[in-house]
This record gives structure tokens, sequence and C-alpha cells, in this order.
């Protein structure tokens, strides 16, 4: 057996660690980066301020702030010039170019909340692949070690028999062959299972895990449509926020309006100070090639977005169609093979019984204890399909990840 540890039958706690993947963090940083970007889009309507100062030694004498011929007081004079000014400039969205790109951006935001469903999602039905696979293959594991074990037993008991005159050598030979053949199967085995915990340790960040169940899970299923997909709903909010562009491009292309206020302190520092505010309108008609280039690329790129949720969901049609089939061909299997393992353990205590009584030759018994260990590996790989179809169906149609977890955390009280 491997020396590795139990993660203590706890399917659920191991696909919950899955979620702290530095993958699944990466996709939530970005979401919560893009939900951020949506309110600083949103901020544009409240203006902008700016404070500022600064401090100017000139050639010689200059005037200290403005000044208007025949005001009063006098003009201030000074080659030692400070400014302290305050100003604010609050656009006047008239032409829906702020809105635009909010809209644009809640859009995009969403994208990335659904993109972060789906990275999560990915990364537990990897972990659940890789921890029902681990299963199957410690299944076959246990039974080539079983198998190994009794003809290892055969063997020792025929090269008694040959000392003693009472069985041929090829019989021996024959057992031989046997044996070897099972250690190097359980040699492939074992190296299988090393990858597969590679896997599991990679999605989950929980190393040297073997399966703690003795059988597999499967909830039921539940069906969805295409529509319902995660995939689809990602393209149509990817649809909608190409669409916001083109609307944003086609705003751009409108006078932008803002209004401006300043005051500032100037001040002489040899003494005295003049101040100067100022309030006023500012209008800014774009004028150029490129924002109506950025207009024709943002409606190619809409039509685009367009035919990409028509392919989505024509492919997640497909996808579920697939995964329903192969989950219901999966459970006839782990019927059928239920049935075959049962009745091919009875074969084989009767035909062993049979072998020691010299009423059945060594190569039939082999035969039947080959037969016993294929269907059993296949009941095993059944029944890991079964359950990936199920989890590729949740992954489909974007399931929040803590009601995967639970549909699945059952699989404690299964073991029991």
């Amino acid at each position: 057996m491997l020396p590795v540890r139990s993660f203590g039958g706890e399917l659920g706690d191991l696909l919950r660690s899955t979620l702290d993947h530095p993958a699944v963090s990466s996709s939530r940083l970005q979401a919560e980066a893009a939900n951020l970007q949506t309110e600083a889009a949103k901020g544009r309507l409240y203006g902008q301020a700016a404070l500022s100062y600064g401090l100017s030694r000139y050639e010689g004498p200059r005037v200290v702030g403005y000044y208007a011929p025949g005001t009063l007081p006098a003009p201030l004079i000074d080659r030692n010039i400070g400014v302290a000014s305050v100003s604010y400039s609050l656009p006047i969205d008239i032409f829906g170019q702020i809105s635009a790109a909010a809209d644009k951006a809640r859009n995009q935001a969403a994208t990335a909340d659904l993109l972060y469903r789906q990275k999560q999602l990915g990364k537990l039905h990897q972990t659940l692949g890789a921890y029902y696979t681990l299963y199957a293959l410690q299944c076959r594991q246990e039974a080539l070690i079983a198998y190994r074990g009794a003809v290892e037993a055969m063997v020792k008991r025929l090269k008694a028999e040959v000392a003693l005159g009472r069985s041929a050598p090829v019989q021996t030979s024959y057992a031989e062959s046997q044996l070897a053949r099972l250690q190097s199967d359980e040699t492939q085995v074992h190296g299988d299972i090393v990858a597969m915990q590679a896997s599991l340790a990679e999605a989950s960040g929980t190393p040297d895990v073997i399966a703690g169940s003795r059988s597999v899970f499967i909830p039921d299923w539940s069906g969805a449509s295409g529509r319902d997909a995660l995939s689809v709903k990602i393209a149509k909010t990817g649809e909608k926020a190409a669409l916001a562009a083109v609307n944003e491009a086609r705003t751009n292309l409108m006078p932008q309006v803002s209004l401006n206020t300043n005051f500032a302190r100037n001040d002489a520092i040899d003494g005295g100070s003049r101040d100067t505010w100022s309030v006023g309108v500012n209008i800014s008609v774009p004028i150029g090639v490129s924002s109506y280039r950025q207009l024709g690329a943002a409606r190619a790129a809409a039509f685009a977005a367009q035919d990409a949720a028509l392919a989505s969901q024509r492919e997640a049609d497909a996808a579920i169609a697939a995964l329903s089939a192969q989950y219901d061909t999966a459970k006839s299997e782990i019927v059928a093979l239920e049935k075959e393992v049962a009745y091919r353990n009875e074969l084989v205590k009767v035909e062993k019984e049979m072998h020691t009584l010299g009423n059945q030759t060594m190569e039939n018994l082999f035969r039947h204890e080959d037969d016993l260990l294929e269907a059993k590996t296949r009941l095993a790989q059944a029944q890991v399909k079964a359950v990936a179809s199920w989890s590729g169906m949740q992954m489909l149609i974007g399931i929040e990840p803590e009601t995967y977890i639970k549909a699945l955390d059952g699989t404690s009280a299964e073991r029991k």
C-alpha cells in the first residue's frame, strides 16, 4: 500500500479547502476589482476636486494674482509668489457619456462575478473527479493485493508439492507468471495513484490524500435547459457589455459639458495676498477620426458577442444532452455490474473449491479471478462516471459552490 494519510473520509472538507485555491482567489479578486471599477465609473457623476500649492521666485517683480486696470485695490508686486488653490469640476451628463460608461462597467463586473463562479466550480469538479478516481484506483489496488496474496500462497504450495513429486513444475511456472503479471499491474496502479494524488493536491491544497470512502455517493439528476447554463449567462453578460460599449462610443462623439469653479489665494512672500476666483461652463466637442473608428470597432465587437452568445446556447444544449446520457448510461452500468460482481464472487468461490479438489484447472481458476477483478474495476469506474456526469452538470448550470458541496456531503453518511 502507498505511504499516505487518509483525509478522514470528509469529502465536504476537502471540497471546501479547494475554494482557497490561488486560482480561485485570483478570480475573486478580479471580480472585486471589476465591481470597484463600476463604482469608479458611477463616481464620475460627483465631479472631481483638486488642491494645489506652488511657490515661485521670478527674475523680477510680478503682479500677485490678477489685476484689472482701473480697479481697487492697487496691484500687489513681488518676486516671490505662493499660490494655494482649490478647483472643482462637475460634469453634466446631458448626452449620457457617464451613464454609458457605468453601464459597460456594470456588465463587465457581472461577467467577472460569473467567471469567478465558473472558476470555483471548475476546481470543485477537478477535486471531486480526482477524489473518486483515486477511489476507483484504490479499489483495483486492494483487489490486486488480495488476488496477489492468494497466488503467492498457491506458488508456495505448488513449490512444496513439486519438491514432493506431487505436482508438475509447469504448474509452478504458470502460477509464477500470473504472480509477475499481478505485480506489474500493481506497479502501474501505484503510479496512477501517485499521479492522481498530485492532481488532487494541486486542486485542494491537501497532499497525500487517500479516498476514505468505501462507496461512491451519486446525487440525483436534476435537469436543466441550455439557457440556464453558466457559460450562456457569461456570454449574455458579455453581449450586454459589448452593446454598452457601443453606446459609450456613440455618446463620446457628442459634446461633453461641465461646470468649473476655482478659488486661489495668491501670497506675496514679502507681505500681502490677493484672492481670485472663477465660475464657468466648459463645453468640449470631440473632432477626429479616432472616435468614429472606436465606434466602428465597438459595433463589430458587439456583433461578435451576439454570435458568441448564440453559439454558447447551442453548445450548452449539446453538453446537457451528453451529460444526461452519460449519467443514465453509468447508472445502468452500475446496476448490471453490481449483479455481475456478486455472481463472479460466488463463481470464484466455487472454482477455488473445485481446484482444491482437483476438478478444475489453474488456467480456468485464474480466468475467473481475472474476470472478477475486471468486473470490480469496471463497477468503480462506472460509479465515478456517474458522479462525474452529475458534477459536470452542476458546473454547467453554475450552482452555488456551497450547494454543490452540501449535495455531496452525504458521502459521510453513506460510509457509516
